[in-house]
């Protein structure tokens, strides 16, 4: 499986290490240690094929393993490392995913003139360009997250001018809204 990891070949060697997990466990094998580095390699052939939640599930496993040897023992905080960097990774892309879905429906909202609708979801959708650049490391994640936090404020402050020039009209000439 190293061979094939070495050749670029991540799937036929994370088949290799799933094979060599199995007859471990099937077979009852004892070396932990040993084990435990399948899952890891396992573990690191998924989180280079992008494969993150696979990565996180397998790692967490080898873990487990390494915490019952006194060799395992000294892989556990690299390994939690790891644990946390591609938990984050997953809460970051869900908070993306999340970002890029209000502002999606604000843009729709505000083109279909529901102002209120768009108003409410680029506020959403501001609050949460806070939050990702608050939890961010990278100084460019930082500043891209800065832009689209101005960019927000004002579609928001030109959503609250219209919505206030609406507001007047209906009080002004409310035979035109009654319909």
């Amino acid at each position: 499986a190293c061979l094939l990891i070495a050749s670029v070949l991540y799937n036929k060697a994370m088949d290799y290490y799933q094979k060599a997990i199995d007859i471990a466990e099937k077979e009852n094998i004892t070396d932990k240690d040993m084990l435990g580095l399948a899952y890891k390699f396992l573990g690191d052939c998924a989180r280079i094929k992008g494969n993150f939640a696979k990565t996180l599930e397998v790692y967490k496993k080898a873990r487990a393993i390494f915490a019952e040897t006194e060799d395992g023992k000294k892989l556990i905080d690299s390994l939690d490392g790891e644990i946390n960097r591609i938990e984050f990774g997953l809460s970051a892309m869900d908070k993306f995913r999340d970002y890029d879905d209000l502002v999606s429906k604000a843009t729709s909202y505000h083109k279909e003139r529901k102002w209120e609708l768009a108003f409410e979801n680029y506020k959403k959708a501001l609050e949460l360009a806070k939050v990702i650049r608050g939890s961010a490391k990278e100084e460019s994640l930082i500043k891209d997250m800065a832009e689209r936090e101005k960019w927000l404020n004002n579609e928001i402050t030109r959503l609250d001018s219209n919505l206030k020039a609406v507001e007047t009209s209906k009080k002004t000439k409310p035979a035109e809204y009654l319909n």
